[in-house]
């Protein structure tokens, strides 16, 4: 019988229509307890030729019990057919009801595996009843053939719930005797047939079946309504209407991609030929009958809780599904598939199924895993990454071959296995990284070599390194191999762990960096260990004695710092740097000849004596800083980049057979804080960057032996009172012999000086440079000596010379040239020789008894002069246009002349506390700051003054100020004078006007229309009696107070209206009885008339402003009393 027949035998064509009605509605409540049991019911196959659906075989997936707690394995020990086995070529299998598509549902003609024929009794004869016969009274033949069909079909369609009444041992053989017994031989024929029947239903689909399940393919047969085939460029886009209703119709079963998943469709087809990419919100992925999907699945950063992938074999690109909601993932029947991303999700089980190979990257960091699942995985062809997981052990079990590397990092890892179950043991072509766990053991097995080995941060106590040989090497890349996953290659880190011995046993090469730093070790065993291609660092152990052993190369620094070392022997290498600080050595001991590239570190130790035995040379430094040396000696040493003796106990240096100190510039002997008064260098012609001894308690000091110095000469802050240079002629840098007690000749044959020559703080009271014939290339310093005399002599080249602080009387320049810088303050200097000198720039002469001072011969414009606190009756400038800062304070002068071009504006001028009576400036100024406090001047016209940043005429005798042509000023100071008028003239715009403290008995504001920026001050005037401001068009805030004699203010004016922003304020004026605000236009802040007894009343003109005013002070035109806290304080602000 073909399968149109059964599933026409499976209609009840013989019901009522109300037999029919409850057939269908029992239908409906089957398919929805269905729909709500996903994971475990197994919706029926469709079938193709008629549109209809056949009951399923409901697989049980072996092995993977712990993904489905609810499946029952017995179900397989009934059935024949192996699991996965399907009866049809076109039909798949799935888990959930949802693969039924809407038409199917409501067509009425589905007869599930667990659902009863309409009127059976529901007794177990009854179970199952694929016929309807025509007579009534065929009950016995019917109670007979429906158990036995439905056993025949139960055996090739077994059910969930384990087996039937139908299918225990002997049932069909009793049944079949009690009904023979009682049957007619019309009865007997029509029992024939029905076997027949059962014969054709049984024999035909297990055929079918086992023809398959060797791979071939079932009979072919022709659908009276073939599902179309996609095209190639067929697109299936859950969120589009037209596009799910265009699959749904044309029954396709291929799309070039699938967007926006999820929707019914897509459990509907067999194969997706690029990519399935997935909706931020989707929380079930479902993959039903898909068997092959040539891309990938990308999901990222999105909501997805359950993931099966049903009947699908191959994904060739692989899953990305990282930063979601997963906890549990199954890779059921997946037998191909490319990079698998399923980091930052919650996966707590994890099963791979049939993989046996992942062809490219496994990256399941940060999930819940705590144990790596036993599977049938062989390769992974790229990274293992499992960092940040809850694993608290780790086997690879069949794993046998790792492309990339193995990320375990940051787990509860105790126990760590690295072999294979099979032969010849695992390969891992990168790295192992295993830091941050709990590891107390590391079998490395039959493992021969590692690109990188990180385990630090655990609580290792020892390690035993197996059959490993090498450690780095050329990375091999796999192809789909993620490379943004590799760390640097080649590197051992075993800090930080509770080692208290290390032995590296077969190990010949690591290539990059060792690290045992951070643990107890008291010893290391370099075994064959004889190349390390970065760092050695083994810092902060308990070691007391190192050998290196056969090790011959060390390509970075070696660290040794912080441990308990009193001997190291290097053996047979050359190293780049050696860091030995903190330790107590006494002995270091480096095969001959042996060269050390960078430096040589062994400060802060407590070496008394130190022989340095072997080492030929080092380009770098040897620091020998803050020891307690009392003796060295350099043995073979002949070149040394940069020599660090400072801090230690040495009272004479003989460098033995070093020949040079430092190259290309840089190289220096460092002597500082040692009592040493001797230095001998055998055959050291020249050090290339400098000597330093400074910050000793010396007093007298022998250099012999070099000739030449390419850097500096640095013996500053010593006790010397006596130097002996010897051989030495010339210094290329700068000679310091600063805060000494020289008193004498110093320079011995040193004839030459590149850079600046400091003698400052001495004890020296002359010093002639025409009997020395020394040259000095910079500039000279000798301040805080004793001099009296000074003289260039011959020298006719110096850029800066410093006498401050000395006892001279006469300063001649000389037959010098070039000179710009001159500082001689506080001498007692009563003559100056400029001589030659055209160039200078900047001269300080503060502080001496100078009675004139001419620039003759100085041209262009100079950067400072000042001569404060002399006798100086009067300046002349010569040819200087122009100087930015001048400050002539404290003198006599009464009169001064100011050159000066367009171009060139002078910036700064003071000359507070002369006896000025006039000023000019023979070229017009901008920005100008004059201070001109405390001179004689009754009269001042500012001409050739455009405008000034700061104008102080504070405590003068000043009765009227004329600003000329002046047109901006931002702070004008006018107190203390006796001004009775001020015409602004051209002046508009002061930021800061202040009139306080004048003798005059009125003051008025005349001119164009200023604006005050900022204040307006009228304080403290004793005898002033009107004030009219008329000339003001604007201010800030105007504040005329405490003036005692003050009668009357006027703000009135036919042509200006003045508008003031913050306040007005006229409080404490004793005398005040009449304010005029007619010329007022507005005031934003308020007025203040508090505490003028006099004053009777203000008519506020209509002024918008509210008023502070005493009770017994009547307003007129005013608005409302301001709130006592809008009033400040008398005393608040007036300033």
């Amino acid at each position: 019988m073909d399968d149109r027949r059964v599933a026409a035998a499976q209609r009840p064509d013989a019901e009522t229509p109300q037999e029919h009605e409850q057939h269908h509605h029992h239908q409906q409540q089957q398919q929805q307890q269905q729909q709500q049991q996903q994971h475990h019911v197994q919706p029926g196959m469709q079938n193709e030729e008629q549109g209809q659906e056949q009951p399923a075989v409901n697989v049980n997936r072996q092995g993977r019990g712990d993904l489905h707690p609810d499946s029952d394995s017995s179900d397989n020990n009934d059935d024949n057919l192996p699991a996965g086995t399907q009866t049809r070529a076109d039909s798949k299998v799935v888990d959930h009801a949802t693969a039924f598509s809407e038409d199917e549902q409501d067509d009425g003609h589905h007869v599930l595996p667990d659902t009863k024929m309409d009127g059976a009794s529901g007794s177990e004869e009854d179970d199952i009843l694929p016929f309807e016969f025509d007579e009534q009274g065929d009950i016995e033949t019917r109670a007979l053939l429906g158990p036995m069909i439905a056993n025949a079909r139960a055996r090739l369609l077994p059910r969930r719930g384990g087996p039937t009444h139908s299918q225990q041992p002997g049932w069909m053989c009793n049944r079949l005797s009690s009904v023979l017994n009682r049957c007619t031989t019309r009865r007997l024929v029509m029992i024939g047939m029905a076997v027949l029947c059962l014969v054709l239903i049984v024999a035909v689909p297990v055929a079918v079946v086992r023809k398959r399940s060797v791979g071939e393919p079932g009979p072919s047969e022709a659908p009276s309504e073939a599902p179309s085939e996609a095209p190639s460029d067929e697109i299936l886009s859950c969120d589009d209407y037209d596009s799910r209703t265009r699959f749904q119709q044309d029954h396709v079963k291929t799309a070039f991609s699938v967007s926006a998943c999820c929707c019914p469709e897509v459990s509907n087809l067999r194969a997706i030929t690029t990519d399935l990419s997935l909706s931020l919100s989707e929380r079930e992925l479902l993959l039903g009958h898909i068997t092959s999907i040539s891309g990938q699945i990308y999901g990222r950063n999105g909501a997805l809780e359950t993931l099966d992938f049903g009947d699908l074999r191959t994904l060739e690109h692989g899953v990305d599904l990282s930063h979601n909601s997963l906890t549990m993932v199954d890779f059921l029947q997946v037998e191909r598939i490319g990079n698998i991303f399923l980091d930052r999700n919650a996966i707590h089980l994890l099963d791979f199924g049939n993989l046996k190979a992942v062809d490219g990257s496994v990256d399941l960091s940060d999930n819940k895993l705590r144990r790596w699942p036993a599977s049938n995985l062989e390769v992974i062809d790229g990274l293992l990454n499992l960092d940040g997981n809850e694993l608290q052990s780790f086997e690879l079990g069949k794993l046998r071959r790792i492309r990339g590397d193995l990320v375990l990092g940051n787990n509860n890892i105790e126990d760590l296995y690295l072999d294979s179950d099979g032969e010849p043991g695992v390969v891992i072509e990168g790295g192992l990284y295993a830091s941050n766990n709990r590891l107390r053991r590391v079998r490395f097995g039959r493992l021969s070599s590692i690109q990188s080995l990180a385990l630090r941060d655990n609580s290792l106590q020892s390690i035993d390194f197996g059959q490993l040989t090498q450690i780095g090497g050329l990375p091999k890349w796999p192809r789909n191999t993620d490379r943004s996953w590799s760390f640097w290659y080649g590197f051992l880190d075993v800090s930080s762990n509770n080692l208290t011995s290390i032995a590296f046993g077969s190990i010949r090469l690591v290539n990059g960096s060792v690290n045992v730093g951070d643990n107890r070790l008291t010893s290391i065993d370099f075994g064959e260990l004889t190349c390390i291609g970065g760092d050695f660092s083994a810092s902060r152990n308990q070691l007391t004695a190192l050998d290196f052993g056969r090790i011959q190369s060390i390509g970075g620094l070696v660290d040794l710092k912080h441990n308990a070392l009193t001997s190291v022997h290097f053996g047979e290498m050359n190293v780049l740097d050696v860091r030995l600080q903190f330790n107590p050595l006494s002995n270091i001991t480096f095969r001959s000849g042996t060269k050390v590239d960078f430096g040589l570190w062994l400060s802060k130790n407590q070496l008394t004596s130190l022989r340095i035995g072997g080492l030929a040379s080092t380009t770098g430094a040897i620091d020998l800083m803050d020891n307690d040396l009392t003796f060295l000696d350099l043995g073979e040493l002949t070149h040394v980049g940069r020599l660090e003796l400072g801090g230690n106990l040495l009272t004479s240096i003989h460098l033995g057979d070093l020949q040079s100190v430092g190259s290309n510039g840089n190289g220096v002997v460092s002597m500082n804080y040692n009592p040493v008064t001797k230095i001998s260098f055998n055959s050291l012609p020249r050090i290339a960057y400098g000597l330093e001894i400074t910050n000793t308690d010396v007093s007298r000091l022998h250099i012999d032996g070099v000739s030449v110095i390419s850097g500096s000469l640095r013996l500053s802050e010593n006790k010397l009172s006596s130097l002996d240079l010897g051989t030495l002629t010339m210094v290329e840098g700068d000679v310091d012999l600063s805060w000494n007690k020289l008193t004498e000749s110093w320079h011995g044959n040193l004839a030459h000086i590149g850079g600046f020559l400091s003698l400052e703080n001495n004890d020296l009271t002359s010093f002639d440079l025409g009997i020395t014939n020394l040259f000095v290339g910079d500039g000279i310093d000798l301040e805080s000596n004793s001099l009296t005399h000074f003289s260039f002599g011959k020298m006719d080249t110096c850029t800066s010379l410093y006498l401050d602080s000395n006892k001279l009387t006469v300063l001649d320049f000389g037959r010098v040239t070039n000179l710009e810088t001159v500082s001689a303050r506080h001498n007692q200097l009563t003559r100056l020789e400029i001589g030659a000198v055209t160039t200078l720039k900047e001269v300080y002469l503060d502080n001496n008894q100078l009675g004139k001072l001419h620039l003759d011969g100085q041209k262009g414009f100079m950067t400072e002069l000042s001569a404060k606190s002399n006798r100086l009756t009067s300046v002349t400038f010569g040819d200087v246009t122009r100087i930015d800062s001048l400050s002539l304070d404290n003198n006599f002068i009464s009169r001064i002349h100011l050159p000066s071009v367009p171009s060139h504006s002078w910036r700064t001028v003071s000359l507070m506390n002369n006896s000025l009576t006039q000023i000019s400036f023979t070229a017009p100024t901008t920005d100008v700051k004059l201070n001109l406090a405390n001179n004689a001047f009754t009269a001042i016209r500012l001409e050739n003054i455009d405008s000034a940043d700061f104008l102080n005429l504070n405590g003068n005798q000043l009765t009227e100020v004329d600003f000329g042509n002046m047109s901006t000023a931002h702070s004008v100071v006018l107190n203390e004078n006796a001004i009775s008028s001020v015409t602004f003239g051209a002046l508009t715009s002061i930021n800061f006007l202040s009139i306080n403290e004048n003798t005059m008995s009125s003051l008025t504001l005349n001119g164009s229309c200023v604006h005050v920026g900022y204040k307006l001050n009228i304080l403290d005037n004793g005898q002033l009696i009107t004030v009219d401001v008329r000339g003001l068009s604007d201010a800030g805030q105007v504040i005329i107070s405490r003036n005692p004699s003050l009668r009357n203010v006027s703000f009135a004016s036919s042509s200006t209206s003045t508008s003031i922003k913050t306040a007005l304020r006229m409080v404490g004026n004793a005398q005040l009885t009449s304010i005029d605000l007619a010329g007022l236009a507005e005031i934003e802040g308020y007025i203040d008339v508090r505490s003028s007894p006099r004053l009777q009343s203000v008519n506020c003109r209509g002024l918008g402003s509210c008023i502070c005013h005493d009770s017994g002070t009547a307003t007129v035109n005013c608005p409302l009393r301001c709130h006592h806290h809008e009033c400040k304080d008398l005393d608040d602000d007036l300033v």
